[in-house]
């Protein structure tokens, strides 16, 4: 994506490509987790030696750090930025580029970017009251040069971090624990995952003096706002795009699906082999669903579990699956989908390794749970993949000036569809069957003695776009 594109996300805010500044504070003694392998499986081995050690933060919080710089960086979600070219080159990033043979995720080489997360987020979004802080800003003269050094016109600076938290961090920022998380799962799993993911190189923690901004800023939260009390961390990355899957299906017109096609890439024969990989990639959680199953103690079981899908799995207080009823319902894409980026020639990266359990054991489910959270899982797998094949597809031909009227997007649903099953019956693991009001998917799970688990769909729960 660049500079000046807006996609929309889910119904709180819109994804704003813009430009704006991070500050950078070397931070040789603040790495919680480092990926020191992570070079090994790019194209330069050794590229990332004696790099990486820095942490970001908003500079609106620079008061008082002094060794910081302020470089450029585009704002590519809630709180992850992608640094320009010439922000790599001054900190001493390398240019890099994955080893797509070596990965198993391709032939060839692609090009990776330096992507923070956790390094701030847009001020609206702190819940900290600009009036509020302001006056507390009074009594803190530096703090508030750095402040209004930021700010344009009346308004407040566009990036801030508050402690107010949210989903266990502190907004715009990243906890300890899942940031360990994200570096240790991406080591275990390179060249090991068939699933393609944005691969998290370090974590770092703020310095004790942005720690002390951070509370001063957050005196102006609401005090009824619960506060996260842990360490700031942000994360490192390397991504090869910033194209969310989920832009294709939350997109209303067809300019804006050209649009994004076109953020992919503008070579024909790379949007073909993405849009095959993208079919491809639905076999492949299948594949690492019924082979990851496993006993784990007596009545229970592991499974490699990719994603957020877990949220569906609470049951009410009377011990009724209402938020799973609520999921099958629904007609979007969503738990993989918005955690993937679109690819040129490979097809689709996970980006949210905090979501990934597969470091060690996996998900632990009950025997009595599993055919539950499988299903899940599967009709997740199917309607994101399908949607997203859909929608990409169609973006490619309209982008090649087609005209696609209604009848022309059903027979184009079809075709993905046919293609879906075919790919994924390739798979000596799965077997998936497409009927006129039902879908039949079976998975072998050789770790649990070849047991076949069969799952039947209502059609209208996989949410086509076009029937």
């Amino acid at each position: 994506m660049r500079d000046g594109d807006v996609a929309p996300y889910w119904g709180y805010y819109d994804d704003r490509f813009l430009r704006t500044r991070l500050a950078a504070e070397p931070a040789d003694d603040r790495v919680v987790a480092r990926n020191d392998d992570l070079a090994e499986w790019t194209t330069t081995p050794g590229a990332l030696g004696g790099v990486g050690n820095t942490s970001f933060f908003p500079p609106a919080l620079a008061a008082g750090v002094r060794r910081h710089s302020v470089h450029e960086v585009t704002m590519t979600g809630g709180r992850t930025f992608l640094l320009s070219r010439e922000a790599s080159r001054k900190l001493g990033f390398p240019e890099l580029a994955l080893d797509l043979d070596r990965l198993g995720w391709g032939h060839g080489s692609l090009e990776v970017r330096l992507e923070v997360k956790g390094a701030g987020t847009l001020f609206e979004r702190t819940r900290i009251g600009q009036t509020e802080l302001e006056r507390l800003l009074a009594t803190e003269p530096e703090l508030r040069a750095t402040y209004e050094s930021e700010c344009h016109g009346l308004g407040p600076p566009v990036l801030m971090s508050s402690r107010a938290e949210y989903l266990k961090r502190n907004i715009g920022g990243q906890s300890e624990r899942f940031a360990r998380h994200a570096v240790e799962t991406s080591a275990r799993l390179l060249g090991r995952s068939a699933i393609k993911f944005v691969p998290v190189w370090a974590a770092v923690a703020q310095s004790p003096r942005v720690h002390r901004n951070l509370d001063l800023v957050s005196g102006a939260v609401d005090p009824e706002q619960p506060r996260w009390p842990g360490s700031w961390v942000t994360e490192l990355r390397l991504t090869p795009s910033s194209v969310r899957a989920l832009y294709f299906d939350k997109v209303e017109t067809d300019e804006h699906l050209v649009q994004l096609c076109r953020r992919v890439s503008e070579d024909p024969g790379e949007l073909a082999e993405a849009g095959e990989e993208i079919l491809a990639d639905a076999r492949r959680h299948l594949e690492l669903l019924a082979a990851s199953t496993r006993p784990a103690e007596p009545g229970a079981c592991y499974w490699i579990k990719v994603g957020d899908i877990n949220e569906k799995f609470k049951l009410d207080p009377r011990g009724r699956p209402l938020e799973a009823e609520r999921f099958r319902r629904q007609r979007i894409a969503w738990f993989f989908a918005k955690d993937e980026v679109v690819v040129r020639r490979v097809g689709k990266f996970f980006v949210d390794m905090e979501g990934f359990f597969g470091r060690d054991l996996g998900f632990r489910s009950a025997e009595a749970d599993l055919d539950f959270h499988h299903r899940l899982t599967v009709l997740a797998i199917l309607r994101d993949h399908n949607r997203i094949a859909t929608r990409f597809r169609l973006a490619v031909l309209l982008a090649e000036g087609r005209k696609m009227a209604d009848v022309s997007r059903r027979q184009l649903q079809k075709d993905v569809m046919a293609e879906l099953v075919e790919t994924i019956n390739r798979s000596p693991l799965v077997t998936f069957g497409l009927g006129r009001t039902e879908a039949e998917v079976i998975l072998e799970h050789p770790a649990l003695g070849g047991q076949r688990h069969r799952y039947l769909l209502p059609r209208d729960e996989l949410a086509e776009w076009y029937r």
